[in-house]
């Protein structure tokens, strides 16, 4: 990281406007009104799917007149949102225009899993390939459910990987080439149903409805700077090791990223906190500025919601005396 974000001059700021200030970037105080769903999305980061219920809840509390049908329509039907696997296995709700960034943390953690199989299980490329192109051949036809294709895929060639593959969350030969393909935004994973809380899944053609999704060669180092921009602006104030926890970076893969972002973000030191914070440069006055803390409101807010989500812990979410206090998971 930067030494500049250690400098002394950093400016200091209370928990409190920090509270403040994120429920307000979050759409939280004042819920969003005409905003279009992709830009909502895109200001306050992307929405956990892992959870059915979760996206429908997180836009409730954002939106004036949300209703369910306006998410499906914007997934299943316009297309401007996309549901795409991401970092650490979690699935997201992302903007269209984002679904490379998406889809680079996922391909990173699918290659780490796949080359720990080539160790454990002596599986092969060839192998992973062959199992690809009888996936996509099978989906020219599509689309169809797990079990559809593997029927279609020969048995001598989709082998079970035993300990190893249970290991990784890779059981056979079948589950590696489908992650592949949905990392490289080949194939897309959907409701069959239209709906994120119904759990029928189908694959198809990524081109069929979003050809844009597809990795482009951006190039990792730029890649990573463009998720980091969007990190900051969605979760500020953060730190350097919250980014690098979401998007699945190592330490000095998340410090170059930052790094190359330069006067783009900028560093506060937050009350209690030992690590400096960061956020987006043009957000800093806004920051500074926040008047006096809102009365206590009532928020109902699902499980995953990118209040918590979006960092590790609860310390700038909450009044600092209720900070250790755990948020339910899984």
């Amino acid at each position: 990281m930067p030494q500049r974000s250690m400098s002394p001059e950093m400016p200091e700021i209370g928990v409190d406007k920090v509270v403040h200030f994120r429920l307000d970037r979050q759409r939280l105080l004042v819920p969003a009104s005409g905003e279009p769903l992709a830009d909502l999305v895109s200001a306050t980061g992307w929405l956990h799917s892992a959870s059915g219920v979760t996206p429908y809840l997180a836009l409730f509390a954002r939106c004036d007149r949300f209703r369910r049908e306006d998410l499906d329509r914007a997934v299943f039907e316009e297309h401007s949102l996309l549901d795409l696997p991401g970092a650490r296995t979690t699935t997201y709700v992302v903007p269209a225009a984002e679904g490379l960034f998406c889809l680079f943390c996922y391909a990173r953690d699918v290659e780490a899993r796949m080359q720990k199989l080539r160790q454990t299980a002596r599986l092969t490329d060839a192998e992973v390939e062959k199992v690809e192109n009888a996936i996509r051949s099978t989906l020219t036809h599509g689309p169809f459910p797990l079990e559809e294709i593997r029927a279609k895929i020969p048995e001598q060639d989709n082998r079970d990987l035993g300990t190893a593959g249970q290991s990784t969350g890779y059981r056979n030969v079948l589950a590696v080439a489908l992650a592949r393909l949905l990392a490289k935004g080949v194939v897309l994973k959907a409701s069959s149903e239209k709906r994120f809380d119904r759990g029928r899944y189908v694959y198809m053609p990524a081109r069929k409805i979003a050809a844009d999704v597809r990795l482009r060669p951006v190039g990792p180092a730029e890649t990573a700077r463009r998720l980091a921009s969007l990190y900051f602006a969605a979760a500020g104030p953060a730190t350097l090791e919250d980014f690098s926890w979401w998007a699945g970076l190592s330490a000095e893969e998340a410090r170059s990223a930052v790094g190359a972002l330069g006067a783009e973000l900028s560093g506060v030191r937050v009350a209690g906190e030992r690590a400096p914070m960061l956020l987006p440069a043009s957000s800093l006055q806004a920051l500074m500025d926040q008047p006096p803390p809102v009365e206590p409101v009532a928020l109902m807010l699902p499980h995953g919601d990118n209040l918590f989500a979006l960092r590790r812990g609860t310390s700038l979410t909450v009044k600092p005396r209720h900070a250790g206090y755990p948020v339910l998971d899984w």
